[in-house]
């Protein structure tokens, strides 16, 4: 397999996005907060009467932008493995996941009023997400077929 294979691409992808978003998070959450939804929504979310709960919403964030720094390096780790049985079970994995919160937003996140504007674009970019991981096992498959053809 070439040093750049497809795996390797996605996983670089995901990692890059992962680590720009969960930096963002942890540094500026206001701004990505309006980027992420609607002015309205961040100022309901934000600025509330209470100190605690804005704080306690803020650590929360800060928590998930540590989250998605991990896994932007774990994904760069694992980007320059080369086995395949492994890249199949991690993409079917990661679609799994992609999946399962697409179907969050659908049935939890939806009902939520507060957050009902948002839910269809970030739906969209969980199944893209997930699209991508499944160019993978697709890709898997046909290399599989053309080495058992030869």
């Amino acid at each position: 397999m070439t040093s750049w294979s497809l795996f390797r691409i996605i996983c670089l992808f995901h990692a890059c996005i992962n680590v720009m978003m969960g930096s963002s998070m942890v540094l500026s959450i206001s701004t990505v907060s309006r980027l992420a939804h609607v002015e309205e929504v961040t100022k309901k979310l934000h600025l509330t009467d209470d100190d605690e709960k804005s704080r306690l919403i803020q650590t929360s964030e800060s928590l998930v932008g540590m989250m998605l720094i991990f896994i932007g390096i774990l994904l760069y780790m694992i980007s320059y493995l080369e086995d395949i049985a492994f890249q199949r079970y991690f993409s079917k994995g990661c679609i799994l996941i992609h999946v399962l919160l697409a179907s969050w937003r659908i049935f939890v996140e939806a009902q939520v009023q507060t957050l009902q504007k948002d839910v269809k674009g970030q739906i969209i970019m969980d199944l893209i997400f997930a699209g991508t991981w499944l160019t993978i096992l697709f890709r898997n498959r046909y290399q599989n077929k053309i080495v058992k053809n030869k």
